[in-house]
């Protein structure tokens, strides 16, 4: 049984970070009333600094953003390697 709820509870963090790495990268809409650029979840982007540029990034959301998302990121990746070690790292509850 706790196999099982592990292996969920690691599917539906994997889909997590999926869709939120999708909507917060890439998808970008431009509203064409206003110009305005946003991310998938509404955040206004804007021009990332000159060094972020020679790396391939060209709009972001600010560095305020930027820490969230990476922390929730980081959070999603400790959490998936949790599950995945609780559910196929110890070979003798097998």
């Amino acid at each position: 049984m706790k196999k099982i709820f592990c292996t969920i509870l690691l599917v539906l963090d994997v889909l997590s970070f999926l869709i939120l790495g999708f909507l917060s990268q890439f998808l970008i809409k431009v509203d064409d009333v206003t110009g305005l650029v946003t991310d998938g979840f509404g955040r206004i982007l804007s021009d990332t600094p000159y060094l972020l540029q020679k790396v391939g990034l060209y709009e972001w959301a600010g560095i305020k953003w930027f820490i969230i998302d990476s922390i929730c990121g980081w959070a999603m990746i400790a959490i998936a390697y949790f599950l995945f070690t609780a559910i196929w790292g110890n070979k003798d509850d097998v």
